[in-house]
C-alpha cells in the first residue's frame, strides 16, 4: 500500500489521529481519551512520519519494524526532522531529542492502533533496540529546560509593566510556578476552576498530562506575605481588571486594549516566559514556559521541602520522578567533600 493511498488516517485540526472508517461519535470518544495538548502533538509527529514514509515511497499504515526504525535513525540524525507549516515540506534540521523521539513512536503506535493494526510494529525489539542505541548516544535530555528559581521569577515580576497586559501575564508567571502548572494547564483555566478565600485558593484542574482519564486535580496556593509576589493577589487583580466573569481567565489582549473571549495558546505561554527572561537579562535560549513548572520543583527541592508535599502540588504520580529534582537541586549542598580541602 501507498502513502498517498491511506486514506484511514487523517490529521483533524483538533489535533487527533483519527481513523475515518470510524462513525463520528466514536471517533469524539477517541479524541476524547488524550489530552488536548497530547493530541496536538501527536498530529504533528505524524505529519512528519506521513511525510518522511512519502519521501521514502514506503508505506506508513501499517508500517514495518524497518520502516520505523529507520525513521528514528534519521530523526535522530536531523534527517527530515522539521516540518515547514507554511511550504507543508519536510526538511533536514537538529536533531531530535529522545523524549520527542518517544513522543513520536507513541503517536506512530496511537495510529496503529485506531486502525486495529495489532501487535503494533512499534513493539518490536528491533524499535526497542534502535531507540535504545539513540539514547546512548545522544543521551536522554539534551534539549531540557532550565528551571525558573524563585528568585529568577521574582526578578522577572520587576520587568513586568503596570498596564492590562502586564497583570495577565503577572498572574500568568506567578501562578505558573506556583502551582507547577504546565502551559496546557494555564490555558485550559477557566474562572470556575478557581476559588479564591481569605488565605489562598484552591485551583481545579480539569487534565492534564498525567490524568488523561480528565478525573479531575486540586491543588491549594497559599498568599505571599510579599504582595509583589502573591499569586493569589496576581489573579485577583487580573480577574478585577479584565472583568472576565466567566470563561477562559488567560485571555489574548488586542492592540486597543480589548479583550478577546478565546484562550492564549501554548505557544503564547511561552513566548511570554522567554519575553520576560530577555527583559530580565537572563539567557533566554535556556528558558521556556516548563521552566515554571520545573523551577517551583527545584526550588522547593532546595528549601528541602518534603517529596511528598511538593507532589501534592505538581501531581507527579512516581516518587522517583520527583526525587531526581531533588536529588540534582542538592548535588552541590549535599557534596560530601567540602571540608575536606580547606
Amino acid at each position: 500500500m501507498s502513502n498517498k493511498s491511506i486514506k484511514k488516517i487523517m490529521i483533524a485540526e483538533s489535533g487527533a489521529a483519527i481513523s475515518t472508517t470510524l462513525s463520528s461519535s466514536s471517533r469524539q470518544f477517541l479524541e476524547n481519551t488524550l489530552a488536548q495538548a497530547t493530541k496536538r502533538g501527536y498530529a504533528a509527529d505524524l505529519k512528519i512520519f506521513f511525510a518522511w514514509a512519502e519521501a521514502h515511497q514506503t508505506a506508513a499504515i501499517p508500517a514495518t519494524a524497518e520502516t520505523i526504525a529507520n525513521f528514528l535513525a534519521d530523526q535522530a540524525s536531523g534527517i527530515l526532522s522539521v516540518w515547514l507549516r507554511q511550504e507543508s515540506q519536510l526538511i533536514n534540521g537538529r536533531p531530535v531529542s529522545v523524549a520527542t523521539l518517544r513522543r513520536r513512536l507513541a503517536a506512530i503506535k496511537y495510529a496503529h492502533k485506531l486502525n486495529k493494526i495489532e501487535p503494533s510494529p512499534t513493539d518490536t525489539a528491533e524499535v526497542r533496540e534502535t531507540l535504545k542505541g539513540i539514547r546512548r548516544t545522544l543521551g536522554a535530555k539534551p534539549n531540557a529546560k532550565s528551571a525558573l528559581m524563585s528568585q529568577d521569577i521574582q526578578l522577572l515580576i520587576k520587568y513586568i509593566p503596570e498596564t492590562i497586559t502586564g497583570q495577565r501575564d503577572r498572574a500568568i508567571l506567578l501562578l505558573g510556578f506556583a502551582g507547577a502548572l504546565r502551559r496546557s494547564e494555564l490555558t485550559s483555566l477557566e474562572l470556575s476552576d478557581i476559588e479564591v478565600q481569605e488565605n489562598g485558593m484552591l485551583v481545579y484542574i480539569r487534565s492534564s498530562k498525567t490524568d488523561q482519564e480528565q478525573q479531575g486535580q486540586v491543588i491549594g496556593i497559599a498568599r505571599s506575605e510579599n504582595k509583589a509576589n502573591c499569586p493569589v493577589g496576581a489573579i485577583e487583580q487580573w480577574l478585577q481588571s479584565s472583568m472576565i466573569l466567566s470563561g477562559p481567565i488567560f485571555r489574548r489582549i488586542f492592540a486597543n486594549g480589548k479583550i478577546a473571549i478565546t484562550t492564549l495558546s501554548d505557544r503564547t505561554i511561552y513566548n511570554i516566559v522567554k519575553n520576560y527572561c530577555q527583559l530580565a537579562g537572563l539567557d533566554a535560549s535556556r528558558f521556556g514556559a516548563h521552566s515554571l513548572r520545573r523551577g517551583f520543583v527545584t526550588s522547593a527541592a532546595k528549601a528541602k521541602v518534603d517529596p511528598f508535599r511538593i507532589m501534592a502540588v505538581t501531581r507527579h504520580k512516581r516518587l522517583e520522578t520527583v526525587k531526581r529534582y531533588v536529588d540534582e537541586a542538592n548535588l552541590i549542598s549535599d557534596y560530601p567533600g567540602a571540608d575536606l580541602l580547606k
